[in-house]
């Protein structure tokens, strides 16, 4: 594989089974979810269990995504490049390298996007909020430094969940409402998900804009997903069991 470059109509058919994937990844989130809404959950009951991994796997549908659009960029035949064959080992931090230069992720998604990403991005992100009623404090706008700060968090998070390794956990940028801040609770799982399912579902729009894709909107993630209401899914049409999270919608 060379270096990156745009993607182009000939990608076409790759990227959407990128995306394909990516859903399948948010999606898998998303069923967490739901099984949390299923109980008023509150103190230490089996479905707070939930929270560290509806976090985990929102890190991981991101960098897998991250991951497999780099593959594509610099292959040499897209049509032979499959979701999850590569390794995703730096395909997620987007705060730029000791060097100043911009990370892996970032650089990848620059030359992809022929250099609409990462100033494309418009990101609400979360304050401290209560249960799962999110309250958006302000836009992060491309490589905002508070933002990258954040991503950056949550994907040291994701590693310390997938090893037990949460005492190793010292500092904590985001704070949950929980008693010492230091919980991943609904408040922070959900702030999670809000945080890379944007950036996915942006990322996502901006690749097929510069690419030039025929019927670009089949390639976006579903829009009642940003919304924070699903429609009615999967045997599930409880409305009170249908929200993501609760608060502004996500949609632009």
């Amino acid at each position: 594989m060379g270096n990156a470059r745009q993607l182009t109509g000939e990608h076409r058919e790759a990227f959407a089974r990128i995306v394909d994937d990516t859903r399948q990844g948010f999606a898998e989130v998303i069923d967490l979810i739901l099984i949390h809404n299923e109980r008023t959950v509150s103190g230490p009951q089996p479905r707070t269990t939930l929270n560290p991994l509806i976090a985990m796997l929102s890190v991981a549908a991101w960098e897998r995504f991250v991951a497999d659009v780099g593959a594509l960029a610099r292959s040499a035949d897209p049509a032979s490049v499959r979701p999850g064959e590569v390794k995703s080992n730096g395909f997620n931090v987007i705060s730029d390298n000791e060097e100043g230069g911009h990370s892996k992720a970032v650089s990848t998604l620059k030359a992809a996007s022929g250099g609409i990403l990462p100033d494309r991005w418009r990101i609400l992100v979360t304050t401290v909020s209560p249960g799962v009623f999110l309250k958006f404090g302000y836009t992060a706008e491309g490589l905002d430094p508070q933002m990258t700060e954040l991503v950056d968090w949550w994907i040291l998070v994701r590693h310390k969940v997938a090893h037990r390794a949460f005492p190793q956990l010292l500092k904590w940028t985001e704070q949950s409402d929980a008693e010492d801040g230091k919980t991943i609770n609904a408040t922070l799982a959900r702030s999670a998900f809000t945080l890379f399912l944007q950036l996915a579902d942006q990322s996502i729009r901006a690749l097929t804009e510069a690419a030039e894709f025929e019927s670009p909107d089949q390639l976006w993630l579903p829009e009642d997903w940003l919304t924070g209401t699903l429609l009615p899914q999967r045997g599930v049409d409880d409305p009170a069991h249908l929200h993501l999270w609760k608060g502004r919608s996500l949609a632009r």
